[in-house]
């Protein structure tokens, strides 16, 4: 599980800009979101690149198989302890793999990705999102944990739901445990043809086991496919900073 395997992304980005639970105390959006004990299960899909949005010129997807034109879409359940002392999150968030221009990458920076978007059902995390530009994409919604884990197996079930969507994700994982290290990754997002905005996450390492599975969507969502076969991962034990948002004119 390398980094851009895990790009899961941190993007709990989202809607509820009326809310005032992301803002400093003067009001202003916050500058970054503190994520304590967290865990995750993601779905690696593998799609052609026609059945995503299209990119700004000099950016292209990913490969997540060396050699083959295809795509890579990572759809990430995740739940933490705390949000900033605010309490316990748990959202559903999908992504694509990219590679930008090199005017758009930085130094540290392991995997970039693009935000197709999600679920989300913490006010503070999407009241921050749409401050900093990215809340259009994903519905304030439910998302609900099922997981059976042991020592060397975790069984595992995340399914989110909005207004006019719902995906599920079941990942079956079997050890060996691995230890992946932390890193950091960058999604943008687009609108309108162009970068409009993007926020780093940084995470601290993790433990690991890989899986396979799948991602079932039902309604207007994010997925390209309704139905999808997909590798995938758990993570657990890390924490995670959402940090260093970003407009761009």
């Amino acid at each position: 599980m390398n980094r851009r395997h895990s790009l899961r992304v941190a993007l709990a980005a989202l809607l509820l800009a009326g809310c005032d639970g992301g803002a400093g105390e003067d009001g202003t959006a916050a500058k970054a979101l503190h994520f304590t004990d967290c865990e995750e299960q993601t779905a690696l899909l593998v799609v052609a690149p026609a059945q995503l949005p299209p990119l700004p010129e000099g950016f292209a997807y990913g490969k997540p198989l060396p050699g083959l034109p295809l795509a890579g879409v990572h759809v990430s359940g995740s739940r933490c302890a705390d949000l900033d002392g605010r309490g316990p999150t748990q959202d559903l968030l999908a992504f694509a793999l990219i590679e930008p221009p090199e005017s758009y990458r930085s130094e540290g920076v392991t995997a970039y990705g693009i935000l197709l978007g999600g679920y989300t059902r913490h006010a503070s995390t999407a009241a921050a999102f749409a401050a900093w530009g990215m809340g259009d994409k994903v519905q304030a919604g439910t998302v609900d944990w099922q997981l059976t884990a042991t020592p060397v197996a975790r069984i595992g079930s995340v399914s989110a739901s909005g207004a006019s969507s719902s995906v599920t994700t079941r990942i079956n994982g079997l050890g060996p445990v691995i230890q992946p290290g932390g890193g950091l990754t960058r999604a943008f997002h687009f609108a309108e043809g162009r970068v409009a905005a993007s926020i780093d996450a940084f995470y601290t390492p993790q433990t690991g086991m890989l899986g396979i599975g799948t991602a079932q969507q039902q309604g207007d969502g994010p997925l390209p496919l309704g139905y999808s076969v997909a590798t995938g991962s758990h993570a657990w034990d890390y924490d995670l900073e959402l940090r260093n948002p970003q407009r761009y004119p």
